[in-house]
C-alpha cells in the first residue's frame, strides 16, 4: 500500500476514535472515508469506529468497485456521491450522532438550512446544514438527493430519520463539523418552544464572510 493510502488510514483511525470518545458513533454505527486520487479509503462494513485497525481499511475505486481490504461499508454510495459532486471534500464522516439525528426526524424543516442558526459556530465550521428526504439504510435511491444538495454547496446533510452525512476539505474539517452540527442540534432542541433570538440574515452573512467553512484551518 502506497504511503498516501497508509496515511489516509492512519487519519481515519485517529477519526475514529474522536468521534467514539464524543459520543457519536454508538456500537457500530456510522463510517468514515478519505478520497486519495482515484481511489477512497473508508472504514469496512460492521466497524467499531472506536477500535479501527489501520491494517484493516477498505479500499474503492470511484466507481464503488472494491480494489483491496475487507468489505467495504454499504454506505459507500453516499459518499460516493458526495465527492462526485464536489471535488473540493477529500473527507465524509457519517454517523447517527443522538441530538441531530433527532432533529432530523422533526417534520417541516427548511430543507436548505435545517439548523436555525442560534450560534456562530455551525456557520463557520459547516455551513447552511441541508436535509434530504428519508429512504432506507442502505437504498442507492438517496444517492441523486445527496448529490443535488452537494452541487447546491452544502457539506452538512442531514438525512431524515436517519443520521448525518458531512464533508470536509480534509478528515479532520469534517469531524469538527460533525462536532458542531451535534452541538447546534443540542442547542436547537434545548430551546425549541421558547423565544429565542437567531442569527440574522447579515449576521450568518458575516460569519460566512471572515469564517469561509469550505477551506480548511
Amino acid at each position: 500500500m502506497s504511503s498516501v493510502l497508509v496515511d489516509a488510514g492512519a487519519a481515519i483511525v485517529t477519526a475514529g476514535a474522536d468521534l467514539s470518545r464524543a459520543g457519536l458513533s454508538p456500537g457500530t454505527t456510522g463510517n468514515v472515508s478519505v478520497r486519495v486520487g482515484e481511489h477512497v479509503v473508508c472504514t469496512p462494513t460492521g466497524a467499531d469506529l472506536g477500535a479501527l485497525d489501520p491494517s484493516n481499511l477498505s479500499v474503492i475505486a470511484a466507481d464503488g468497485s472494491h480494489v483491496s481490504g475487507p468489505r467495504a461499508t454499504k454506505e459507500t454510495f453516499m459518499h460516493l456521491a458526495m465527492y462526485a459532486a464536489d471535488p473540493g471534500v477529500g473527507a465524509i464522516v457519517h454517523t447517527h450522532a443522538t441530538r441531530a439525528t433527532a432533529v432530523s426526524c422533526l417534520a417541516g424543516l427548511d430543507p436548505v438550512d435545517a439548523i436555525v442558526p442560534l450560534t456562530p459556530y455551525l456557520t463557520m465550521k459547516a455551513g447552511p446544514i441541508a436535509v434530504v428526504d428519508y429512504r432506507a439504510p442502505g437504498d442507492r435511491d438517496i444517492a441523486p438527493l445527496i448529490a443535488d444538495a452537494s452541487r447546491a454547496g452544502h457539506r452538512g446533510i442531514l438525512l431524515a430519520n436517519h443520521g448525518t452525512l458531512v464533508g470536509g476539505a480534509t478528515v479532520g474539517d469534517a469531524v469538527t463539523a460533525t462536532i458542531e452540527l451535534e452541538q447546534a442540534a443540542a442547542i436547537m432542541l434545548l430551546t425549541a418552544g421558547r423565544e429565542v433570538r437567531r442569527l440574522t440574515d447579515d449576521e450568518v452573512a458575516d460569519l460566512r464572510d471572515r469564517y469561509p467553512y469550505r477551506q480548511t484551518g
